[in-house]
């Protein structure tokens, strides 16, 4: 599972020339972020492999003004949107559905939601929904 918190692919990674170019590289429609993420579903689904170091090769800081902090829920919605629309056969796999607001709770919404669905004819559902999917 490789979008779990546990086994995530850091921000910094090594990797071929030639296995950027066969999963086609950074997709530029991803202006918000997570292009990292995409590059590496993309190789993952190409048949790459990822090994992770078991040393710690620098700490990420994440400033008050960096791109992280200025992505609006607007763009975040439109990233995931963009990501799940691309993926959707290999996060079915990974995930059992799409990427989920927080997007560390997609593999728990993901099968929790064929049981709200029995729920769908009660009003219930839209607020039950909202109040785990909506991320204040």
């Amino acid at each position: 599972m490789i979008l779990a918190k546990d086994n995530m692919i850091f921000v910094s990674v090594v990797f071929r020339k030639n296995d950027w170019a066969a999963s086609g590289g950074f997709d530029e429609r991803l202006i918000w972020g997570w292009e990292d993420w995409e590059f590496w579903i993309s190789l993952l689904k190409n048949g790459g492999e990822v090994k992770k170091l078991s040393c710690v090769g620098f700490y990420y800081r994440i400033h008050s003004i960096s791109r992280r902090k200025a992505v609006t829920k607007q763009d975040k919605k439109r990233t995931i949107n963009l990501l799940n629309e691309k993926h959707t056969v290999f996060l079915q796999q990974q995930l059992g559905g799409p990427i989920r607001n927080p997007r560390s709770w997609s593999k728990t919404i993901n099968k929790v939601m064929p049981y709200l669905s029995l729920f769908s004819g009660y009003r219930i559902t839209e607020n039950l929904q909202s109040l785990i999917f909506e991320k204040k």
